[in-house]
């Protein structure tokens, strides 16, 4: 009587992937469920060395190992997509695997800007709770041109326009699309670093009662927000997934 034997997976990132490619090729489902399921839990495709992550979508690629290649491609965005950062990993790009790969960094950004700017809209976005702020900066038209003052809400006039507080800068320093690749997309788990860090500075700096009670009452909500902007981001179709709706936009009320 034969007896399933599991197969013994390479400790390299290259090995795993030709095994992989094998059972791919010959058919072997179970096999390659098998070692799917043991990377995916020992994390064994992850590195931590610059410009693994791009050697391993390049091998991925070169072998049209879907799964593989667009979790490779999602991990490449923690890193600037530069000749710096790709390093000894360029060797192993064939075909058009750079190309796809800036495609899909360029949709991550656009993703990721749209949703951005859509939540830091003053009026319309989750980023109107913070309005209250009496940092928030006004700009006072008058017929000499536009000044703008930090002013108390009281002092403000009709022809007052009230920005968001500077604090919340940390929603513009993100990537965009003028720098394209040499920036970097936050994960869900940094944006809401960068949102509590800014948060507590402000606090910290102006005791600023105002922002603390709304943090209190709405910040985890705000923070979620954060984290779902991250997410469809990184998200966004890889090299070799087809989309089958189109790119996810996060809905802002108007109310």
């Amino acid at each position: 009587m034969l007896y399933p034997v599991a197969p013994e997976i390479p400790f390299r990132g290259d090995g795993i992937l030709i095994l992989l490619a094998a059972a791919t090729k010959y058919d072997m489902d179970a096999v390659q469920s098998f070692i799917r399921a043991e990377v995916s839990r020992k994390k064994l495709l992850s590195s931590s060395i610059v410009g693994g992550a791009f050697h391993v979508y390049a091998v991925a690629y070169s072998k049209r190992l879907v799964p593989e290649m667009a979790t490779a491609a999602r991990e490449t965005l923690r890193y600037p997509l530069t000749f710096e950062y790709l390093g000894y990993s360029l060797r192993s790009f064939e075909g058009g695997a750079l190309r796809d790969l800036a495609d899909f960094r360029l949709r991550s950004i656009g993703n990721f800007s749209l949703n951005l700017k859509s939540v830091s809209h003053r009026t319309r976005g989750p980023s109107k709770i913070w309005m209250g702020c009496p940092a928030c900066p006004v700009t006072r038209t008058s017929r000499s041109g536009n000044d703008t003052r930090t002013l108390p809400p009281w002092f403000e006039s009709g022809n007052d326009t009230r920005h968001l507080p500077p604090w919340l800068e940390f929603l513009y320093s993100g990537p965009i699309l003028a720098r394209r690749f040499t920036e970097t997309i936050p994960t869900s788990a940094q944006l809401c670093d960068r949102y509590m860090k800014a948060l507590q500075s402000h606090v910290k700096e102006k005791d600023c009662n105002f922002c603390m009670k709304v943090h209190i009452l709405e910040g985890e909500k705000y923070c979620e927000t954060l984290r779902d902007i991250s997410t469809k981001a990184w998200n966004v179709p890889a090299p070799g997934e087809r989309p089958e709706t189109p790119p996810t936009l996060l809905t802002v009320s108007r109310n």
